[in-house]
């Protein structure tokens, strides 16, 4: 979640183009995704192997799987 605010608080607002940002952008973007699958992935195991019912627990497999349906959706669907 910080890594979205800091995307929307510094990358976004900036109307000058820099080469440099547009390559640090979509590794951002990539890292963003990655840590997204990964806290979704780490909240599935901890519900089927720990028996964990802690809603923040559920929201990290939500948020896992929101990001899965994004990456989904850019490789079934192009633009």
């Amino acid at each position: 979640m910080i890594f979205y605010i800091v995307n929307a608080a510094v990358f976004m607002p900036s109307t000058v183009e820099i080469p440099l940002r547009q390559v640090v952008l979509s590794f951002y973007g990539i890292f963003m995704l990655a840590c997204g699958l990964a806290a979704g992935v780490v909240g599935l195991i901890a519900v089927m192997r720990r028996h964990e019912r802690s809603c923040f627990v559920w929201l990290t497999v939500l948020l896992g799987l929101l990001v899965l349906v994004f990456v989904l959706g850019e490789f079934l669907v192009p633009h």
